[in-house]
């Protein structure tokens, strides 16, 4: 399992580099994920915008999912700091307790339906949605 949290950036238009995470100074494109090799049963992109793509292939969850990830939860929009910590938080209670992964996600977002959309909604689940925390 990887977590991601940084700051997502989808420029419209597109580029040759397309879709990246920034921290600081740094960034990490889409491209580059790509050419990774994960052996992740998830990657959480927390990250603004992470799960937005482009035509075919470009962007965060398909470079993901090529790299080796079996699963990867990613939003489709902005998400508010509080919430970026608040929800993963949620989920990882979940998932540690032995939900598979959707049913894990599905859990936090009902928790949060109260609250707000801004809340719960950003986020998402692509590809295999019965994965459980390793070693459970």
């Amino acid at each position: 399992m990887a977590h991601l949290s940084y700051h997502g950036v989808f420029p419209v238009g597109g580029s040759p580099r397309f879709a990246n995470l920034v921290i600081g100074k740094e960034r990490f494109y889409a491209d580059e994920l790509y050419r990774a090799k994960l052996r992740a049963a998830l990657l959480f992109l927390n990250a603004c915008d992470s799960g937005q793509h482009g035509e075919g292939l470009q962007g965060l969850v398909s470079a993901a999912l090529v790299a080796g990830a079996s699963a990867v939860i990613a939003t489709m929009w902005k998400v508010q700091p509080k919430f970026g910590r608040t929800f993963p938080q949620r989920f990882y209670t979940h998932w540690q307790a032995g939900l598979t992964c959707v049913e894990a996600l599905r859990q936090a977002q009902m928790e949060c339906v109260k609250a707000s959309p801004v809340t719960w909604a950003p986020y998402y689940l692509t590809g295999l949605p019965a994965i459980t925390l390793p070693g459970r």
